[in-house]
């Protein structure tokens, strides 16, 4: 880890320490932040896609392609993880 993190073990630790605190004392990471869309996202036309389930065999060729375009697609997602 040291090699790994910025500023090795000890910054991790004084980062660590600092998001406890904050989290116990309600402090809101992205306060001052405005959410936008991304100039090459605002360009994109989405089209309503429908969504039907269906059971799949779990070692089928379609899980196998559907996994590729998965972690294709998961490069380019961002997960926003809220706490109350």
């Amino acid at each position: 880890m040291e090699k790994n993190y910025p500023g090795g073990l000890a910054n991790y630790h004084k980062n660590a320490l600092k998001c406890l605190a904050d989290a116990v004392s309600g402090a809101n990471p992205y306060e001052g932040y405005v959410p936008k869309i991304p100039k090459r996202i605002k360009s994109f036309s989405f089209k309503l896609i429908k969504l039907v389930a269906e059971v799949l065999d779990f070692h089928s060729d379609q899980i196998e392609e559907l996994e590729a375009i998965g972690l294709e697609e998961i490069k380019d997602t961002v997960f926003v993880l809220g706490f109350i």
